[in-house]
C-alpha cells in the first residue's frame, strides 16, 4: 500500500481527524480537540495527514502543539510533538516513518527554539536551528 503525506491545520479536516483519533485513542467526545487545537493561546497547531492512496481514506495523523517555556526570564517557542496515530489496519513502518519525516523536514520552517517528545518510556528533543 501506498501513503500520502500532507500537511494541513486541523480544522481543515477536523471531523475526519476527530474519527481517527477516537479510533485509535477511544476518546468519545471532542473535549480534546477543543482544548489543544481551539484554545491554545500560542496559536495554531501544525498537522500532518496520512491517506492510503488509493482510496484517499486518512488513516494516520501526527502534528505539534504550539507551546512556550520560560527559562531564565525569557519565553522561547517550542514544540510538542504529538503521538504518531494510525489506525490499525496500516501499521507498518512506511506510513509512520512518512509521517514523521514530513514532521522532522517541517521543523526549520518554524519558529521553534527546540521541540520535545514524551511517551511513558521515552523523551526526544529535536533543534530545528543552530
Amino acid at each position: 500500500m501506498g501513503y500520502s503525506i500532507t500537511q494541513a491545520k486541523p480544522s481543515d479536516d477536523e471531523e475526519e481527524l476527530i474519527s481517527l483519533i477516537n479510533r485509535n485513542f477511544q476518546k468519545d467526545d471532542s473535549q480534546w480537540f477543543n482544548w489543544s487545537q481551539r484554545q491554545n493561546p500560542f496559536g495554531e497547531n501544525l498537522c500532518w495527514l496520512a491517506r492510503e492512496e488509493s482510496a484517499g481514506e486518512l488513516i494516520g495523523s501526527t502534528g505539534l502543539l504550539r507551546q512556550r517555556m520560560n527559562y531564565d526570564g525569557q519565553a522561547f517557542a517550542v514544540g510538542q510533538a504529538e503521538a504518531i496515530n494510525i489506525d490499525e489496519a496500516h501499521r507498518s513502518a512506511q506510513a509512520a516513518l512518512k509521517l514523521q519525516r514530513a514532521l522532522i523536514s517541517h521543523l526549520p520552517e518554524t519558529d521553534f527554539h527546540f521541540v520535545y517528545g514524551m511517551t511513558e518510556n521515552a523523551a526526544a528533543v529535536f533543534r530545528p536551528r543552530y
